[in-house]
């Protein structure tokens, strides 16, 4: 009796663990707790500035999907690398101009604007909600949900390495597109 109460005890023991420090949730609460938004590699040569503007534009992906945010090595496997581009239909130079095009196009990159007026205009998330169903009646409730999602990402960001003001906000997202 006793061998099966050690046995439960150590698969619960390694349960925990393992949803403690692999599961995705768990990375992200020790990301935020240890304020390590952004993975630096510990080998990376040293990249002249130029170069070190260019990979700035990837650095919200790069933390997204747990890759080096400061260096032409991302850290990730060949494996992962593809899974990243497939899920992009990225195979080719072609297929990433026609992607590229595809996000300046459509979904958040085409509606950002009128979003970031409404949450730059409202600081009451109310009045935001009220002012976009008016202004798109049937389709408010996606605008609304972006706004929301965009006034609190607003509200709660961190300093990145480069700061983030109403200038930067109103550039747009094609940031997290090209990343």
């Amino acid at each position: 009796m006793s061998a099966g109460l050690l046995a439960l005890g150590c698969l619960a023991a390694s349960v925990a663990v393992y949803l403690c420090f692999f599961s995705l949730g768990s990375r992200r609460f020790v990301k935020r707790l240890t304020n390590s938004e952004f993975k630096a590699n510990p080998n990376a040569p040293q990249i002249d500035a130029k170069l070190a503007e260019a990979l700035t534009i990837g650095l919200i992906y790069a933390e997204e999907i747990g890759a080096f945010a400061d260096g032409m090595a991302t850290g990730l496997s060949a494996e992962r690398l593809e899974t990243e581009l497939k899920k992009w239909g990225v195979s080719d130079k072609a297929s990433a101009v026609s992607t590229m095009n595809w996000l300046i196009q459509s979904g958040d990159r085409a509606s950002y604007g009128a979003i970031l007026s409404f949450v730059l205009r409202y600081n009451k998330r109310e009045a935001r909600r009220e002012a976009i169903k008016a202004e798109y009646k049937e389709n408010a409730r996606a605008f609304i949900e972006c706004a929301d999602r965009l006034a609190r990402a607003i509200v709660n960001r961190r300093k990145p390495p480069f700061a983030i003001d109403e200038k930067s906000l109103k550039k747009g997202v094609l940031a997290w597109d090209a990343g």
